[in-house]
């Protein structure tokens, strides 16, 4: 997961750095006396104005991804901290990437996501307060790259630090909450690195939580290793027994235990997995055992690990039994932590996680 995460920021800083010095029609001369000057005049606000437009146009026309990354560079790397420069810098790139996305939905559709995607990359890149809304306008854009691209943006921990409102990030975590449902695990990788940096993030996390138990429950969603970096964050949040402790446990336990039941049904021969998802689930259940399970229970175990080699589904359900809950009785995990996992129908508290159903054939 992280080496598919990490792709397209990978390939975006080569081009960045390889391709930064390519020419362009753009005129850098102007904008590169300017950004050296401590103080600017009407005049100098023109140069930024034009260059900034000039770079957008570049990056919009460009149909091929070096190209388009030459102009990105051009823009990202003449940023600058003088007062005046950053915030007409600033201005003008809201002004020019809103009404390039405008311009752009009148293209056809490859031409148009092209565009999208780079400009939401070149937000990505800029972490720039200003941009926010910008990429908040794109979170529930119909192609997925675009998509990917804006909550990178909105994940970027340099943009992040630089929020000083509680209202501003309370804006940026609710609308990556309300996307959560369709996100796919890349992207919900990216909004993990929301809220591991963002205080009060709670909400959010339990949400890409709920959003991946209920697609394990629906057979709607792959696993991933997403489900690893997910998992890491409950049980840090378990481990520092705060307020949301319990609530952390609850989904901990509900997710580890639907991925174990998916894996045991695989051996079982009631479910097909491809050979990805069962490297990704296998790969799942032994990293938290090694990194977690220690830490929730206080012994050390191999005994994940050791069933999956050996292909016992029996062992799986039996480990999975004890740490988690059955019929009857707590798991070891629930009872140390205090949690259940909620009511049933009848407004019974419910000691196990829920069972997870044998995909239709």
């Amino acid at each position: 997961m992280r080496r598919n995460l990490a792709f397209y920021r990978v390939l975006t800083a080569l081009f960045s750095i390889i391709l930064i010095g390519s020419a362009l029609a753009v005129d850098t001369v102007s904008i590169d006396r300017v950004r050296d000057k401590s103080v600017l005049s009407s005049g100098d606000f023109v140069v930024i104005d034009n260059f900034i437009q000039e770079a957008i146009e570049e990056i919009v026309g460009f149909a091929d991804f070096t190209n388009a990354a030459r102009a990105r560079a051009i823009i990202t790397t003449r940023q600058s901290d003088q007062a005046q420069y950053k915030e007409r810098y600033s201005k003008s790139l809201e002004k020019e990437i809103k009404k390039a996305m405008r311009q752009s939905d009148g293209f056809e559709e490859i031409k148009k996501n092209r565009a999208q995607m780079n400009l939401m990359i070149l937000v990505s890149e800029l972490a720039d307060v200003r941009l926010i809304d910008i990429a908040l306008g794109e979170l529930q854009n119909s192609d997925k790259t675009v998509c990917y691209w804006a909550v990178s943006a909105l994940s970027n921990k340099k943009l992040i630090e630089q929020i000083a409102e509680p209202s501003e990030l309370a804006k940026i975590q609710n609308s990556l909450k309300a996307a959560t449902k369709s996100a796919s695990p890349e992207i919900a990788s990216l909004m993990l690195e929301f809220a591991a940096v963002a205080k009060k993030s709670e909400p959010l996390l339990f949400a890409i939580a709920d959003a991946r138990i209920a697609g394990y429950a629906k057979w709607s969603t792959s696993a991933g290793m997403v489900d690893v970096e997910l998992i890491r964050a409950l049980c840090d949040k378990m481990l520092a027994n705060d307020d949301h402790a319990k609530a952390c446990g609850q989904r901990f336990g509900q997710l580890y235990s639907y991925a174990m039941q998916k894996y045991e049904m695989y051996l079982n021969e009631q479910a097909k997995l491809s050979d990805v998802e069962k490297r990704y689930i296998a790969s799942m259940l032994i990293e938290v055992e090694r990194t977690y399970i220690e830490k929730l229970t206080g012994f050390q175990q191999s005994l994940i690990k050791t069933a999956i080699q050996r292909k016992d589904a029996n062992v799986i359900r039996l480990e999975r039994e004890r740490l988690l809950g059955k019929d009857g009785s707590k798991g070891v995990i629930p009872e140390k932590f205090g949690f259940d996992y909620g009511k049933d129908k009848a407004g019974k508290v419910m000691k196990k996680p829920a069972v997870l159903s044998v995909p239709m054939k």
